[in-house]
């Protein structure tokens, strides 16, 4: 098995310039799995599909992380490739075993203590501190990327005339003045929700 490995290695060395770190990597996954058969009086010669299976199974109880179990996948798969390719093998054991795919992660939040040290941080800076505050309470409030507020244009802070003449076409008003009464409604819709729900709203004063 040694020699396949090494065969295996300088053929990925040769035609694909696998990178050094790579190659190792492969050698480590491929010695765990030939150590696994051997400790079982099994070659790759002979190694089927359910036994590529069981191994990977031993992996997952012994708490290797999917992304390890994954990569010692795929160096299997491709040695078997290679294997079958150089006709040391009339068939490939590992063709239709699929990983065990990515482990799923929810998202991290802050609690409000967290953005409230955030937001003073960004208020901080004796400098900057107007705008470093203005984008991160935007950042808070819309729930937008960080790409898409650095590349919003100056309209979108002062209004873009060109936008209340293009809702008027699309609502079929012959006047623009009819349009910004809708508009001004929605404003004060979004004003209003915003001033009761959002934690960062100062309450009203009766």
């Amino acid at each position: 098995m040694a020699r396949w490995v090494q065969t295996f290695l300088q053929a990925q060395a040769a035609e694909l310039d696998a990178a050094t770190n790579t190659q190792l990597a492969y050698a480590r996954d491929l010695q765990g799995f030939a150590d696994w058969l051997a400790s079982r009086g099994l070659h790759f010669m002979q190694v089927t599909q359910d036994q590529i299976e069981s191994y990977l199974i031993d992996c997952a109880a012994d708490g290797l992380a999917k992304s390890t179990r994954a990569r010692r996948l795929s160096a299997i798969k491709q040695l078997f490739r290679f294997a079958y390719d150089e006709g040391w093998r009339a068939d490939n054991p590992a063709l239709q075993i699929k990983g065990p795919g990515r482990a799923q992660r929810l998202p991290k939040t802050l609690d409000l203590a967290e953005v409230d040290r955030l937001l003073d941080a960004a208020r901080a800076s004796p400098r900057d501190g107007l705008r470093n505050g203005c984008l991160m309470e935007l950042l808070y409030a819309t729930g937008m990327r960080v790409s898409e507020l650095v590349s919003l244009p100056v309209s979108a802070a002062r209004g873009d005339p060109r936008m209340l003449r293009s809702i008027q076409t699309m609502l079929g008003h012959a006047d623009i003045a009819t349009t910004e009464i809708y508009t001004h409604v929605l404003d004060q819709r979004l004003t209003d929700l915003v001033m009761q729900h959002h934690p960062l709203a100062k309450p009203s004063k009766s």
